[in-house]
Parts: structure tokens; sequence; C-alpha cells
């Protein structure tokens, strides 16, 4: 997922090369349509905020403004996720049958030593 800033620069579209906050400015439906429909295009909190400012009705409907609390719990729990594979890598819970003298990354599983494979 890529979050879209003030200052993010479009790089698709036919608002190719202006930032979220001229586009906010000239057509705010491309916005909604784009939380909508791409499927990488999301935006924080304080972002939308700032694009309320400039155009009140932003999000006023149900459909986007759906989609992007639903992109962003994505987001969440992907991050989630991928803290916790962090933190068990970390903590050599994740993986630890492969961090033994008897692994060789240069080999396959089957094909490993009957150590490796005694030790699991």
């Amino acid at each position: 997922m890529k979050f879209y800033y003030l200052d993010t620069i479009f790089n698709f579209g036919k608002y190719e090369g202006k930032t979220l906050k001229d586009v906010a400015s000239e057509d705010i439906m491309y916005i909604e349509w784009c939380i909508m429909t791409v499927e990488s295009f999301v935006m924080d909190k304080l972002t939308v905020d700032e694009i309320k400012k400039i155009n009140a009705g932003f999000l006023s409907i149900e459909g986007p403004s759906e989609a992007l609390e639903d992109k962003i719990e994505e987001y969440n729990n992907e991050q989630m996720w991928q803290q916790q594979r962090e933190e068990d890598r970390q903590s050599n819970d994740y993986g630890s049958n492969w961090n033994n003298e008897h692994y060789d990354d240069g080999l396959d599983l089957d094909q490993q030593s009957p150590e490796w494979w005694d030790s699991l």
C-alpha cells in the first residue's frame, strides 16, 4: 500500500504529475474514485482532515469512507503481522530450526544432513 499525503505526486491517471493537494482542490471526486478503485491508494487521518479543510464534502458518502477505513485496517493488520514476525525472529521462536550448526543454506530441505533432521 502507498500512503498519499498532501505533497504526494500522482504517478498515474489524468492527474499524473500533480500533488494530492492540487487534485483535492480541483477534483475531489477523483480522490474518492482512487480510494474505491486503486487497491494501493490510502491516506492517514491527518491527510483526510487536511483535505476536508480544502473541500468539506470529502468522504461525505459511505462508499469511499468505508473503503478507506477498510484499507487502513488492512494496513494496520499487516503491520501488526510483520511486527509479530520480526519479534518472533528476534526471539528465535520463528525459524529456530534453521539456525543450528547442521543447517546448510546452500541446500534444499530434502538435501539437509541427517544430523539436521535429527536436531528437529
